[in-house]
């Protein structure tokens, strides 16, 4: 596509997002006016036209913001962290008015703010490391990876760098679940704390959270593994219905403060967990029986067979003794 079609192609998408943004305000404006209307003729000490005023001008500024960030700063990691701060704060002044509307004070709001605050805070964390310098062109997540590739090259690994880019971005998002459940848990205590010490209820979210917390966790060493060509052991695997054992367990007690029904679904899972442990192992067991056949057969096959080595650019397998990458050029 030449550069001409290509502009003439984005200036007609952002006319369209400019006309439906402008349909949509008509419609907005002409419904609430009739709203107001009826309202106003029929019993007009009680103003519920204001409900649907201000919900549905909420999502009428969040799709114009959307528009304007999306025309000016295009689809870029830019225009998204300012998309999400328009939003946040466009959704946190509706959740203030709608508060104070009941009762003409503030009453439950700081708790729905500070979640939607800390996960803004989030986002921008995770663009500081995705944003390119000026200087150097680079990031931090492409230094990480650089670093963590010829790491991996020193030890002899296997591993192309869109892999290892791969391996680097799902650690980085894990360590960003974990601040995200850190945070918005560690809030959650005080709000309980400082509210109403006779219940925890806090432990709910925290614990059902905390499985999914270890669950990302066992994705994020089989991504790792199957990039450096490994298999996940069975002790990973065993993970799952162990963590499931515990939360029924948790529930049962928190629920009666004894347990009751927690044994019968536990032992099914024991029985489930060890059969699957047989079959991997077994599994595992004729695996290495067939590769060490396979070695046998074929004298000094370490020896024969070359270690392969990948493009640190683009990530195509290159061949022996040659100094250029044959598919993207770059000098080795």
């Amino acid at each position: 596509m030449s550069i001409e079609a290509d502009d003439i192609k984005k200036k007609h998408a952002r006319f369209l997002r400019m006309r439906w943004l402008k349909i949509h305000w008509f419609i907005y404006l002409i419904t609430n006016i009739i709203l107001f209307v009826v309202n106003y003729s029929t019993s007009f000490s009680y103003m519920w036209f204001l409900c649907p005023l201000t919900a549905w001008g909420a999502m009428v500024l969040i799709h114009t913001a959307i528009v304007v960030i999306i025309n000016f700063l295009s689809r870029t990691h830019q225009a998204s962290l300012a998309i999400h701060a328009s939003i946040t704060m466009i959704i946190s002044s509706y959740l203030i008015w709608n508060d104070w509307w009941d009762n003409q004070r503030l009453n439950w709001i700081i708790f729905a703010i500070v979640p939607l605050v800390l996960i803004w805070i989030n986002h921008l964390i995770l663009y500081q490391f995705i944003k390119k310098s000026e200087l150097s062109g680079k990031s931090r997540l492409d230094g990480i990876v650089e670093r963590e590739y010829n790491k991996y090259r020193m030890e002899g690994r296997a591993i192309s760098l869109p892999l290892t880019k791969k391996v680097v971005m799902n650690r980085l998002l894990l360590q960003n679940h974990i601040m995200i459940y850190a945070a918005v848990n560690l809030f959650l205590f005080f709000v309980n704390y400082f509210n109403d010490v006779d219940y925890w209820w806090f432990l709910w979210p925290t614990i059902s959270w905390g499985m999914n917390i270890l669950f990302h966790a066992l994705i994020y060493v089989n991504i790792k593994k199957r990039s450096l060509g490994e298999k996940m052991s069975i002790k990973y695997f065993i993970v799952i219905p162990v963590t499931l054992a515990v939360y029924l367990g948790f529930v049962d007690v928190f629920s009666d403060s004894h347990f009751n029904w927690f044994w019968w679904p536990v032992g099914g899972i024991v029985i489930l967990s060890l059969i699957i442990a047989k079959i991997s192992s077994n599994r595992q067991i004729r695996h290495q029986a067939l590769t060490q056949t396979k070695k046998s057969s074929i004298p000094n096959s370490a020896e024969n067979i070359p270690q392969r080595r990948f493009c640190r650019n683009c990530g195509a397998p290159l061949k022996p003794n040659f100094q250029f990458c044959e598919v993207c050029g770059e000098k080795l």
